[in-house]
């Protein structure tokens, strides 16, 4: 099992160039069983897939909050059982692959409990797939969650120094949690032709050696005002892809 997984300041586009990837490159496309998760509680890889899932985690624990505080019915079941049990009733099937929505918490308090939810829930069905491709809420803190592998981290961002910034500050938590991630690419979306970008690819070698930049998506005005690319930045997107897909049969070879 191998893992794709995003990670990026919001409104740099992971959820949307995701989708396009998705769409484009791996759903049906010789991965074998492929599941994608969307972890973001806004659910936005959910709408730029145009999939109405019938259920989330979310629900799922709500469905079963009175089991959860009495015990009463899950007497028999280990918490790795009812954490599959739960994942396999929120996975909606899609052509190509299946798709887990973690959901929101429908209680007062932070997202945790349905974080933790979803880590429990991926370490009980993960080794069911070839491919587990995970799209993380916005932010620093998502990388830090989860203690399982991450074997291709797509950090999105655009040439802003904002950011960048927090593209650099969330391979610093990755370190900080010891968070095992085979290899990091860096997407910058949102460029202009002729924009000088050395500055930050010489920032990059210097802060963070081992991730690589992996390309450029142009400024598309179309992608702003009717939320679907143009060709240009399609043909870059698919450049990018190529060496990732590179990268991944090399490892598969090793």
């Amino acid at each position: 099992m191998k893992t794709i997984v995003t990670a990026g300041k919001g409104g740099t586009g992971k959820s949307m160039t995701l989708s396009h990837l998705l769409k484009r490159h791996i759903l049906g496309n010789g991965f074998g069983r492929v599941l994608i998760v969307d972890a973001d509680p806004h659910q936005s890889l959910t709408r730029y897939l145009g999939v109405q899932p019938h259920t989330n985690l979310g629900e799922r624990r709500h469905k079963y909050a009175q089991e959860l505080r009495t015990g009463q019915g899950l007497e028999k079941k280990s918490r790795r059982d009812f954490a599959r049990q739960l994942a396999q009733e929120a996975i909606t099937p899609l052509e190509g692959g299946d798709l887990l929505v973690m959901g929101k918490n429908d209680e007062p308090g932070c997202q945790c409990v349905v974080n933790t939810l979803l880590g429990n829930a991926l370490d009980a069905v993960a080794e069911d797939y070839d491919l587990v491709v995970v799209d993380n809420e916005a932010g620093i803190e998502p990388i830090g969650r989860q203690n399982w592998r991450v074997d291709h981290l797509l950090l999105f961002s655009s040439p802003k120094g904002a950011e960048l910034d927090v593209a650099w500050q969330i391979l610093e938590r990755a370190d900080d949690v010891d968070r095992q991630i085979g290899a990091a690419y860096l997407l910058l979306n949102r460029t202009y032709t002729g924009q000088d970008l050395r500055a930050i690819y010489a920032d990059l070698q210097k802060k963070v050696s081992s991730t690589v930049v992996l390309g450029r998506l142009p400024y598309s005005e179309q992608l702003d005002r009717e939320e679907y690319p143009d060709e240009t930045w399609l043909a870059a997107l698919d450049k990018a892809w190529a060496y990732v897909h590179q990268r991944m049969q090399e490892k598969v070879l090793l």
